[in-house]
C-alpha cells in the first residue's frame, strides 16, 4: 500500500482501532480532504483526480472489467 499510495495510507494497529475493531487501515481521500477507513478484503483504487478510496470486492467486480 505504501508503494501505491505513499504517505496517504496508514495501517491501524489493533490497539488504536477504538470504536471500530474491524478497521485495518486508513486512506486519505484528497478529493474530500478526509481519512477513510479501510477493512480487510477491500481494494483501494485511485480515481481520475488522484484521489484514493476503498471499494468492496463485489462492487469492484460489478463496476470494472479485468485487464488482459
Amino acid at each position: 500500500m505504501r508503494a501505491f499510495a505513499g504517505n496517504l495510507f496508514e495501517a491501524v494497529h489493533p490497539e488504536d482501532r477504538g470504536d471500530d475493531p474491524d478497521q485495518t487501515g486508513a486512506i486519505m481521500d484528497t478529493l474530500h480532504n478526509t481519512w477513510v477507513r479501510v477493512y480487510d478484503g477491500q481494494w483501494v483504487v485511485k480515481g481520475v483526480k488522484g484521489e484514493f478510496y476503498p471499494i468492496a470486492p463485489d462492487v469492484l467486480a460489478e463496476t470494472y472489467e479485468p485487464c488482459p
